[in-house]
């Protein structure tokens, strides 16, 4: 996959693509594979916001019992089985488990009810896949939880979900399909302006970020997949466009903990914070899961108000999650020192007054599906469509839904083809030497796309994501990536102090590591 920005020169494009998130490498993906002429542009590095920033859980759908929401159950156990399908390699099973409490809407009896129920509806989807769901003994859910509070505990409550052991792979593998498709795909391109008169979109004016020459991308329909700059991009076309079809956002944290916290089952710890569900069993539920050796911890959600562009998560939104993850377990011990890592990304929410103002009670409240505008019939501007991007777990169901209409609207008749196989889903090894860093570098720039150091850092390893990136390492990735690139001095040195204070940001670099 080689990064060739002439290549925009051959539209028009029948679909255009701006966002090289999860969901805009899915709709890419599935609409070069119905034979669709596709372009994907990307203003930074793929998947570096939000997507980057997951608890890499794609959930079956247990947890929609509560919200009395059988529909979003049934999806999304169809796509827990369609990821795995996509990427055996990279997306797997793993148990979940609740404590319960009492014999009430928190004891073995309603999880046991909502268990058969969730059974019965996905007994077809999981056949061959997936363990039912079930209520385990007190003893047995103690040893599953290490560290939680047993008093009163009456029983537990199990079931499986996938989870991605990695994320950065998985999205890479969609934008691979994509352009053995014959997409045309490049990262660190910028829409910097849309094309056409007031009433259509015919494309973007776009700016190649490596070099800062500016060309046009035309396109008979460009879908806006821009994640959380989706509004300020629509809003290009016109100011007051579809203001009310985009929310707010929150910020989403989860924590890699370098310890392992478990017994080889995700478990699940209720914080202080207020549950959205119809059936409230209590707070929101933390989830401390293990992942490649280490532990991940999420999801936080917290109010965010700003240009999310400039988005970065500060030491205080980190403290603040340490601490209410602490409160909800305390014999969990977590000290700033114990984290590898901190995910931090932007996601829709509807975030009241107090929350904003941090009044204890305040709620922030997820948006619970993705939203497809089709500004022609929204706002009277054709030729964009634009994508609410809300879970990773159905990036590819909506991405699928969205070139349904996309065809539609082009008069294309190919429907969407049967999950199979990326070929390039497979889980690599990451380099533990010198040596073997310096040829992962050369690789991903060559057949990647990586063009700054944070880009082999932070998403084409997990050395980062993992704790295990060291100073040597680093140094090692920095000379590799100048002498692959062309950088003189100057150019290596800062793009080593850049990742050096990202990293640092992120978990704390020691210098004499």
């Amino acid at each position: 996959m080689r990064r060739d920005t002439d290549a925009f020169a051959d539209g028009p494009y029948d679909l255009l693509v701006v966002g090289g998130g999860i969901y805009g490498a899915c709709a890419a993906a599935d609409a070069a594979r119905r034979g669709l002429r596709v372009a994907l542009i990307e203003r930074d590095d793929f998947g570096g916001a939000t997507s980057h920033n997951s608890l890499k859980t794609i959930h079956g759908g247990i947890r929609y019992i509560q919200h009395l929401d059988i529909a979003r159950l049934m999806s999304s156990a169809r796509e827990r089985r369609h990821w795995m399908t996509l990427a055996p390699d990279l997306v797997v099973p793993r148990q979940f488990v609740i404590p319960l409490y009492g014999h009430a809407i928190k004891g073995p009896e309603a999880f046991g009810a909502a268990a058969l129920l969730y059974n019965a509806l996905t007994a077809r989807i999981r056949r061959g896949q997936i363990p039912t769901a079930r209520v385990l003994s007190a003893r047995r859910a103690a040893e599953l939880m290490p560290g939680i509070d047993t008093a009163g505990m009456t029983g537990g409550g199990a079931w499986h979900d996938g989870q991605i052991l990695d994320a950065n792979r998985l999205l890479m593998a969609f934008l691979r399909d994509a352009a053995a498709n014959g997409a045309h795909v490049a990262n660190y391109v910028a829409a910097r302006d849309l094309l056409g008169p007031p009433t259509r979109v015919e494309g973007v004016l776009a700016e190649d970020r490596a070099t800062g020459r500016s060309f046009e991308i035309r396109a008979r329909l460009t879908l806006n997949c821009a994640g959380a700059g989706a509004a300020g991009l629509a809003r290009r076309a016109r100011h007051e466009l579809s203001a009310a079809s985009f929310s707010g956002l929150a910020r989403a944290m989860n924590l890699v903990v370098d310890r392992d916290l478990t017994a080889g089952a995700a478990f699940g710890v209720t914080s202080r914070r207020r549950s959205d569900a119809v059936v409230d069993r209590g707070g929101r539920m933390f989830f401390v899961s293990p992942w490649m050796s280490r532990t991940m911890i999420g999801t936080a959600h917290l109010p965010f108000e700003g240009d999310p562009e400039t988005y970065r998560f500060d030491e205080g939104d980190l403290q603040e999650f340490l601490a209410e993850v602490n409160e909800a377990a305390p014999a969990l011990g977590l000290a700033r020192a114990d984290v590898a890592y901190c995910h931090a990304g932007l996601t829709p929410a509807a975030i009241d007054d107090d929350a904003k103002s941090g009044v204890s009670g305040g709620e922030v409240r997820r948006h619970k599906r993705g939203t497809i505008i089709d500004h022609r019939a929204a706002d009277g501007v054709d030729g964009l469509v634009s994508v609410v991007s809300i879970k990773y777990t159905t990036a590819r169901l909506v991405a699928e839904r969205v070139v349904d209409h996309a065809a539609a609207r082009l008069g294309h008749a190919n429907p969407a083809p049967a999950p199979r196989p990326l070929a390039e889903a497979t889980l690599l090894n990451d380099p533990t030497d010198a040596d073997a860093l310096t040829l992962r570098c050369r690789e991903e720039v060559r057949d990647g796309m990586a063009l700054h150091l944070g880009d082999v850092v932070f998403r084409r390893t997990r050395l980062a994501e993992t704790g295990r990136m060291t100073e040597p390492l680093l140094d090692a990735a920095a000379h590799a990536m100048a002498e692959t690139l062309g950088w003189d001095e100057t150019r290596r040195k800062r793009e080593l102090t850049e990742t050096r204070t990202t990293l640092t940001r992120h978990r704390g670099l020691d210098p004499a590591a």
